[in-house]
């Protein structure tokens, strides 16, 4: 069995012991795109996401920023860009909202970086794309440290599932399944670098659960899992969303969400 199937696994029990005997955050946070949104624009699922479970298991109810929540992640929403409602327009809000300084025993929680793989298929050439990666990974390192250095002291930044995976991906033609993929893990990489050096120079706890594996480890074995149907999507189907990988053709089920939950408190356990 491997690590990341022994983690998930673990999880439960580490929810109800290990996770909830620490010091429970006071508040959680969050900044991304549709795959954390609880309503800035739309729920982008079947039912509770990730960040909702993760805040659920510390009796905290997360609301959309919009009705003064602290979960400011609009669907949409990319790194290598500077829309108002992007990554850096998420940040500057919520440190207007905080005063620019955060507590500190708020868990912040970043997930970005899928909707820039998803622009990089409509640039030309392969440099461009890999340019357009190292941007978005170097505004979230700068969000981050930002974020550190305004206070936060535990903040989890996931690692990407794999862009090729999903039905949108999946129904273009040519390479970009496998091209979404490397771009996706070169993003990982450079993120995962920098958020070493923030991690020394701010003293704050950064957490990177490695969804990307735990994706791959329900792509090869989805029965463990509960899942019976990867690729097509439920919200089409008319199928029972609870055995789908997919709620639409780029989203997760609340499925996996619940897995990708128990994952990250999993993670937050470990010491």
């Amino acid at each position: 069995m491997s690590l990341v199937m022994r983690a998930v696994l673990v999880a439960a029990l580490l929810v109800a012991g290990t996770a909830m005997a620490a010091t429970p955050p006071g508040a959680v946070i969050v900044l991304g795109d549709s795959f954390s949104d609880v309503g800035n624009v739309a729920r982008f699922s079947d039912g509770p996401i990730w960040a909702e479970r993760v805040a659920a298991a510390y009796s905290l109810r997360l609301q959309p920023s919009i009705e003064d929540g602290t979960d400011f992640a609009v669907g949409g929403a990319r790194l290598a860009r500077d829309a108002a409602t992007d990554l850096l327009g998420q940040t500057d809000l919520l440190l207007v909202r905080f005063k620019e300084r955060l507590p500190a025993d708020a868990l912040v929680l970043i997930w970005a970086g899928g909707n820039d793989v998803r622009a990089a298929s409509a640039v030309p050439d392969q440099a461009g794309r890999e340019r357009l990666m190292r941007q978005a990974a170097d505004v979230l390192l700068r969000i981050v440290e930002r974020l550190a250095r305004a206070g936060a002291r535990t903040i989890v930044v996931p690692t990407l599932p794999d862009i090729g995976h999903t039905p949108e991906a999946r129904a273009t033609d040519g390479e970009w399944p496998d091209a979404a993929r490397m771009l996706g893990r070169a993003f990982d990489a450079r993120v995962t670098a920098g958020l070493a050096r923030i991690a020394r120079s701010t003293g704050a706890r950064l957490v990177r659960p490695d969804v990307f594996a735990l994706l791959e480890q329900v792509w090869a074995e989805p029965d463990r899992f509960g899942i019976r149907e990867l690729i097509v999507p439920c919200r089409s189907s008319g199928d029972d969303c609870a055995t789908h990988l997919f709620w639409d053709p780029v989203h997760p089920t609340s499925t996996l969400h619940a897995r990708i939950a128990e994952l990250v408190l999993a993670s937050l356990a470990q010491p």
